[in-house]
């Protein structure tokens, strides 16, 4: 579920308070700017404090989308293979801390090997019949989404509540007004 914040209520308050018709007209374009700038470094920061990835990987899985009065973050639901997470070779299997001071998950008869893209990655291979056949078939072993991640307690609040914070201050800046 992407988070959509409106933008439409600005025009007519930047009316009401009787600001030029051009300025109040460009608000609502220039604050869904400042959004689409500005709600992926905030995303990226929050999602980064409770999970154990790179912020540039964060970043590659989050999108803006600026449209008609209202700006919209989502984030892309394709799986980030353990690797990512800081995965390692143990001599049981695989462990990886996916969310930052949370134990390290244990898979056992995990193993990291090089993908045919030529990628290290974390696998398993899967049991056929309840028994191990050999070398065929085997699966990634994934961590959470970034979509999982954004919908992640109550991280749409946090990000809602900076995007109105921050289009506040954004638009008495270019209102030239002062907000106490």
């Amino acid at each position: 579920m992407p988070a959509t914040i409106d933008l439409t209520a600005l025009e007519r308050q930047a009316a009401a308070f009787g600001v030029r018709a051009k300025t109040a007209s460009q608000l609502p374009d220039r604050l869904a700017t400042f959004l689409s700038r500005r709600l992926p470094p905030e995303a990226k920061r929050d999602i980064g404090k409770q999970y154990n990835l790179r912020p540039s990987r964060i970043a590659q899985g989050l999108r803006t989308l600026a449209r008609s009065g209202a700006v919209e973050l989502t984030a892309s639901g394709s799986g980030i293979n353990l690797i990512e997470f800081g995965a390692r070779q143990t001599p049981t299997g695989v462990t990886a801390t996916v969310e930052n001071g949370k134990a390290p998950r244990q898979i056992p008869h995990g193993f990291i090997a090089t993908a045919p893209n030529g990628k290290r990655l974390a696998f398993i291979r899967d049991l056929v019949g309840g028994r191990r056949t050999g070398r065929l078939p085997m699966r990634g072993l994934f961590g959470a989404y970034i979509a999982e991640m954004l919908r992640n307690g109550d991280r749409e609040k946090r990000l809602s509540d900076f995007a109105q914070e921050g289009c506040a201050n954004e638009a008495a800046r270019l209102l030239d007004m002062e907000i106490k």
